[in-house]
């Protein structure tokens, strides 16, 4: 494969990664936010849908993806 068709791959897929992963990253986030109060992982996640709604365990996808796809397009590209 080419350089250019290794960095648009290692693009797409980390990406695809980490919009995949953000709910998990938003629940994780906050349970570092709340930590004193111990909340379980799904004590947080009932937190994040209580006060967003399901479009709240996406919130913040569109940085992570962009920071994340191109972290991994310089990765697939140069390494």
């Amino acid at each position: 494969a080419s350089p250019g068709e290794d960095f648009a791959m290692g693009a797409a897929a980390g990406a695809l990664a980490a919009a995949a992963t953000t709910p998990l990253d938003v629940i994780k986030s906050n349970m570092m936010v709340t930590a004193a109060e111990r909340p379980s992982m799904l004590a947080a996640a009932s937190a994040v849908y209580r006060n967003g709604g399901a479009p709240a365990f996406f919130r913040g996808v569109g940085a992570r993806a962009l920071s994340n796809g191109i972290n991994s397009a310089v990765f697939f590209a140069f390494f």
